[in-house]
């Protein structure tokens, strides 16, 4: 029989990471002693996490029967969609008791205390399922589940007392993750990058004309390339004085 794993023997850490795409993904890292870690993850995805509500909502429903008094079943409606790193965690601390368990033999000296954290993993893994349910608020199956966690932390030891003790570290492991869980937000979506404004294109420069001398003008005006707004005849010196007024334009 596995003995009551120690908290100060056997450290956890549950790190949760939320996907865009809905899926929660759970990261346990277990410390033991010698400076051994092994690391189980899981991935819940949104439909998973949606199966899991229809069975606990079917399950409560059949633990109550057909004569419950008193129950509203759209109590057990609230709540959807909450439960994902709850399940996450039931999930991982399976995973993790198999594969502790499993890695035991290969552990020399720290074998034990390998097996003892396998079979906490295991007690914390119904005692989270019971959590999800508690969520759910079917009372009933949270319950069942805690129940047959009790019932398995007497069966992997050898006293009341061991039991008591492996079922209250199953507990403290469950409440730690949950606390982790509490604290870490689910991330909002970066927004895209703004692509960056094109820069303008420059503006022509305004054509800088020379100043045209009033014999030239005079000598443009004889060769029939200065015309007048008016249908009467310029002379020179009313052509002259437009130039000098700034009434002429030179086009080149």
């Amino acid at each position: 029989m596995a003995a009551a794993p120690s908290p100060e023997l056997t450290r956890q850490r549950v790190d949760y990471i939320n996907r865009p795409d809905g899926a929660v993904e759970a990261v346990l890292t277990i410390s033991l002693p010698g400076g051994v870690t092994k690391r189980f993850s899981t991935i819940v995805t949104r439909e998973e996490v949606e199966g899991v509500e229809g069975d606990i909502v079917g399950a409560e429903l059949a633990l109550l029967g057909p004569d419950a008094v008193g129950f509203s079943f759209g109590k057990l409606l609230k709540g959807v969609g909450k439960i994902a790193k709850s399940v996450a965690t039931s999930k991982v601390f399976k995973l993790a008791a198999t594969g502790l368990a499993m890695a035991a033999p290969l552990l020399g000296p720290i074998a034990p205390i390998a097996l003892a954290a396998s079979a906490g993993m295991g007690v914390a893994s119904k005692l989270a399922g019971a959590a999800s349910a508690a969520i759910k608020g079917a009372t009933s199956v949270a319950n069942a589940l805690t129940a047959s966690a009790a019932s398995d932390a007497k069966r992997l030891t050898t006293t009341p007392e061991g039991a008591a003790s492996l079922l209250a570290a199953a507990n403290a492991k469950r409440l730690g993750a949950e606390r982790i869980a509490a604290k870490v937000p689910t991330p909002k979506p970066k927004p895209r990058p703004r692509a960056a404004p094109r820069p303008a294109a420059p503006r022509p420069a305004a054509p800088q004309y020379a100043p045209r001398s009033e014999a030239a003008l005079l000598a443009s005006a004889r060769a029939g390339r200065v015309k007048s707004n008016h249908a009467t005849t310029v002379s020179d010196s009313q052509l002259l004085a437009a130039h000098r007024s700034g009434r002429v334009f030179w086009v080149q």
